[in-house]
């Protein structure tokens, strides 16, 4: 969670809203709480192990390569510059960008759309089964379930308690 609190957005009411639940009835500036919240995450998100390297290689083997992600622009552009990862992106659409989130197969259509790639020749690569399988899956795409923490599957062979119930994927 990390936004630029714009008055719309109802983020400081939420952070007054939950101190006053824990009691705090004269909460500080939530604007600014909230401001410094972001940055302290900011500050402590790391990539996946790995992962810088997986990036630059895909990006010798593909000709495209794009971030589909929940949250906000300027937030998951900063996290991939101190990743040193931007470069390697031709596209990073958000779900505050896209006006939907993740898990709506709209995103995945206007990301493919921005690309000018065919869904056949698409890839989608995320932890989220639901929202990074079976949506892309849906629209004829390729789906990749990253399953985090890694080290609890090093064999790779999952137990039916770690699948999601009724899943098709």
């Amino acid at each position: 969670f990390n936004r630029k609190v714009m008055p719309d957005c109802g983020g400081a009411e939420l952070v007054a809203s939950a101190l006053a639940r824990l009691g705090i009835s004269d909460p500080p500036d939530t604007t600014q709480l909230l401001g410094q919240f972001g940055q302290d995450r900011l500050e402590t998100v790391r990539p996946l192990a790995g992962a810088p390297d997986a990036v630059r290689e895909l990006r010798k083997r593909v000709s495209k390569l794009a971030v589909v992600t929940n949250g906000e622009l300027d937030f998951q552009q900063e996290k991939l510059r101190r990743a040193d990862l931007m470069d390697h992106f031709d596209l990073v659409l958000t779900s505050s960008e896209a006006g939907v989130s993740k898990g709506d197969e709209r995103i995945y259509r206007r990301a493919l759309q921005q690309l000018d790639v065919e869904p056949v020749d698409a890839w989608m690569v995320g932890d989220s089964l639901d929202q990074d399988v079976v949506v892309p899956q849906k629209l004829g795409m390729k789906g990749v379930w990253v399953v985090w923490p890694a080290a609890k599957f090093r064999e790779m062979d999952l137990e039916e308690r770690y699948l999601p119930q009724n899943s098709e994927v």
